[in-house]
């Protein structure tokens, strides 16, 4: 019964505690909201309503160990656009909490109490009571009663990304500008070197400048033309149909703004740890990554002090290389990009005349030099030989010398002939100074490069092209040849087979008796045995090839032995005309045997149709085809496309479309053409 009693009053204690608990109302946080009173911790997180942005702690790259809280586009690939405490890192997320405390929005440590990071609004007397992430990224603190009324908002803040809607500009009431400041390294999102800042300029003439280190501009948008709505120097703005760009000035501030004319547009606008200014458009589609739209400087050499101390930016790659004798400063650094911190000396200078200068061809000196009234280059040598902390000199008319570190330092190894070159005398340590080899093994290296990156591959093209084209053409041609040879030969067979039947000649006909028959042997010795050097080329029935005796093709000298005049018997000891290539007598070629020759070959044309014994239509009249004996008489040749007709046959069809367009008719006549009117020529034919 006690037992009973005991349990009775436990379970009544239960009960009352959890009645208890459930009367106490909670905070629960909302989706994109951090109401007073809540907090964020460990690995919790809010998302705009949209679902485009989340806020909450993270850990950049994949080596470090250092926290952040910070927003970032909710995609597959991590992409941060702000960052709270990017100068302060913690290494337990569970240790802290992101919360509103005082009327400040705060990250906390949860033992201490102690602000890591906070707006620090001390003279803030409103009613801050939620801090609510906006679906344009967007971190804004707020008066939960009256949302229009905004304390405090990421975007007066930004570190390296400008998202649309934003505004980088200058306060006329504070005197304080804007600016977007790069990270350290791809892991690092610390304050990095360069900034780049709003320039109201004279006059309403904003431009944009960038700044190493807050004090070293390199590179400016050049001034804001209102007509056009683009930066003179930033042609690549006046191409585009993406982004609106707008200048704002009132009494209070004047600001850059700029959307997208397409919402569904996922853009940023950011300072990269390497001093450029991107503009990138997310890809969804393809690859899920960002796009360069522009980028500005677009030589990477071109940004101030990206190699930092002793460091040289190769022209050929981009790429930052110490100077020989020095190791890169942090090689923790060097390998996440980050060689701004430079290189240092191998071996520290023992001072005064223990050190030794190699000389550096350049075109572009190092920034900060200091004159001096040496009079020679030995007395220039000597004085900074005098100071220790002197690290090179120049002599070129005035003496400069160069005191502790060498920044922005840009050495070349290949010059154009217009610009003059200096020579730079580096100090070192005596048993540092690089040897003419090491000098010309950096030289090697370069021109390696240009090599491996231009030459190779422009070469690889090109045979790659020849190839296909010298492939293609050996194809064609060889299947030409062969179909062609093996036409010729299988005539030329089938002839002299002919030819042993009696009263029959190698082309079959009795009526070429008078014609001179040859064997195949003496065809094959006469044509290196139809060798493809003695081939000129193929006609409508074979090929011809040049023979030591005369250049004929089967056809041809088949018919031209069977055109002769009725009335001349002795037409069978006629030559075959040749082509006559003399230069000299180009002279000869006037009007009146221009005529005379027009003529002829209107005499053989009829002569063609209606003397000869067989009436022959040519159908490949052309100017290849017309050949001129030493008196400028006319011969038709080539009668491969002929059509042999009887004596008394008019009408004759033909299957298929041979010969050369009329359009191209003409004559050659010792390397000259000679044009006649087509009507002529269809008449006659």
């Amino acid at each position: 019964m006690d037992r009973i009693r005991k349990y009775s009053w436990v379970f009544l204690c239960v009960l009352l505690n959890g009645f208890v608990m459930c009367s106490i109302p909670h905070h629960t946080i909302a989706e994109d909201t951090i109401p007073v009173g809540e907090s964020l911790s460990g690995d919790q997180k809010i998302v705009s309503r949209g679902g485009k942005f989340e806020l909450g702690f993270f850990k950049p790259g994949t080596h470090s160990q250092n926290h952040y809280i910070g927003i970032w586009y909710k995609f597959s690939v991590e992409t941060i656009v702000w960052v709270a405490n990017r100068d302060a890192p913690i290494l337990d997320p569970f240790a802290s909490k992101f919360t509103i405390f005082n009327g400040d929005l705060v990250l906390l440590n949860n033992l201490s109490q102690i602000p890591i990071w906070s707006t620090y609004l001390v003279s803030n007397t409103l009613n801050a009571n939620e801090v609510v992430l906006g679906d344009d990224g967007n971190l804004v603190l707020r008066d939960g009663s009256n949302p229009s009324v905004v304390i405090w908002q990421s975007f007066d803040y930004p570190t390296d990304t400008w998202l649309p809607g934003g505004k980088l500009g200058f306060s006329k009431k504070t005197n304080r500008s804007q600016k977007l400041t790069s990270w350290r390294n791809p892991e690092n999102p610390a304050t990095g070197f360069y900034s780049i800042v709003a320039d109201p300029g004279q006059n309403g003439n904003s431009q944009y400048h960038t700044y190493w280190n807050n004090s070293k501009p390199y590179w400016n948008s050049g001034e804001w033309d209102e007509k056009s709505k683009t930066f003179l120097l930033v042609p690549e703005m006046r191409l585009n149909f993406i982004f609106n760009y707008s200048y704002i000035s009132n009494v209070n501030e004047s600001y850059f703004t700029y959307s997208v004319y397409n919402n569904s547009i996922i853009s940023r606008f950011s300072i990269d740890f390497t001093g450029q200014i991107n503009q990138l458009i997310w890809s969804e589609r393809t690859k899920k990554e960002w796009n360069l739209f522009w980028s500005k400087p677009e030589q990477p050499c071109d940004v101030y002090g990206i190699c930092g101390p002793f460091g040289n930016c190769n022209q050929d790659t981009g790429n930052c290389e110490c100077l020989p004798g020095f190791v890169p400063q942090s090689s923790a650094d060097w390998s996440h990009q980050d060689s701004t911190g430079g290189c240092v000396r191998k071996t520290p200078l023992q001072c005064g005349n223990k050190d030794m200068f190699s000389p550096i061809l350049t075109l572009n000196l190092p920034d900060n030099p200091q004159s001096s009234d040496r009079n020679s280059s030995e007395e220039c040598k000597s004085a900074c030989e005098d100071t220790c902390t002197c690290s090179g000199y120049t002599f070129d008319r005035q003496c400069q010398l160069w005191d502790g570190d060498i920044k922005n330092f840009k050495f070349f190894n290949q010059f154009p002939s217009s610009r003059k070159q200096v020579t730079f005398y580096l100090r070192y340590a005596a048993t540092d100074v690089p040897s003419p080899d090491t000098r010309s093994t950096i030289a090697a290296r370069k021109r390696k490069a240009i090599v491996r990156k231009i030459i190779i591959p422009v070469c690889v093209l090109v045979a790659a092209i020849m190839g296909v084209l010298g492939y293609i053409y050996l194809f064609k041609k060889n299947k030409a040849n062969k179909r062609g040879r093996w036409k010729g030969i299988q005539e030329v067979l089938t002839n002299l087979l002919k030819s042993n039947t009696p009263n029959t000649s190698m082309f079959g006909d009795r009526e070429t008796q008078e014609l001179r028959i040859f064997n195949l042997a003496c065809l094959v010795i006469a044509t290196n045995n139809f060798c493809l050097k003695n081939k000129l080329g193929e006609g409508g029935f074979g090929p011809v090839y040049k023979t030591c005796m005369v250049t004929y093709s089967e056809n041809f000298i088949q018919i031209s032995s069977k055109i002769y005049h009725k009335s001349n018997s002795d037409a069978a000891n006629s030559r075959i005309p040749v082509l006559m290539a003399d230069p000299r007598k180009k002279v000869h070629l006037d009007w009146d045997t221009r005529f005379n020759i027009i003529g002829g070959i209107a005499r053989g044309l009829l002569y063609l149709h209606r003397d000869s014994r067989l009436r022959v239509i040519h159908r490949d009249l052309k100017v290849g085809n017309i050949l001129l004996d030493d008196n400028m008489t006319p011969k038709i040749s080539d009668f491969g496309m002929a059509r042999i007709l009887g004596g008394d046959q008019i009408i004759a069809n033909t299957n298929r479309v041979v010969g050369t367009l009329l359009g191209d008719f003409g004559m050659k006549a010792n390397g000259r053409k000679l044009w006649m009117r087509l009507w002529v020529i269809c008449i006659l034919h």
